[in-house]
């Protein structure tokens, strides 16, 4: 949104750890839990892959508290407890863009309205059927 960029961890519903590269607003995010705020985008510690092009992470559609008709969108990351916190209704922290010059705005309150899963599209099978016609090939 404000157009800083890092490199982040997110990982994806099977366990694999995946280096993305997001806008540092929405990464900095903090949503509520048992253990207090968390990141919603932790800073990566490893050098993991890059995702697949045909996973589409889990994020969270928000509205702001206090203007309901400013939308936003936050990808939801890595721990148990962001998403056990990320509920429709839960809250989530982070500054309005533009603040003033080259600077994030105050820290504003965004409610979840509704969240996306995770989605990939399945590998293709290893085998095909055999048609059944005498073209002379055998099944794999």
């Amino acid at each position: 949104m404000a157009g800083s960029k890092s490199w982040r961890q997110y990982v994806g519903d099977d366990g694999t750890s995946y280096s993305v590269n997001v806008d540092e607003s929405n990464a900095n995010a903090t949503i509520g839990g048992a253990g207090g705020n968390v990141v919603l985008l932790p800073i990566r510690t490893t050098n993991d892959p890059s995702p697949p092009c045909s996973l589409r992470k889990r994020y969270a559609n928000t509205y702001n508290a206090a203007t309901p008709n400013i939308k936003r969108k936050f990808y939801i990351g890595t721990t148990a407890a962001q998403l056990a916190a990320a509920a429709p209704g839960a809250q989530i922290s982070a500054p309005i863009y533009p603040g003033t010059g080259d600077t994030a705005g105050p820290v504003s309150i965004w409610i979840i309205s509704s969240l996306r899963g995770e989605k990939s599209r399945k590998p293709p099978s290893i085998t095909a059927p055999d048609t059944g016609l005498t073209d002379g090939t055998t099944s794999q």
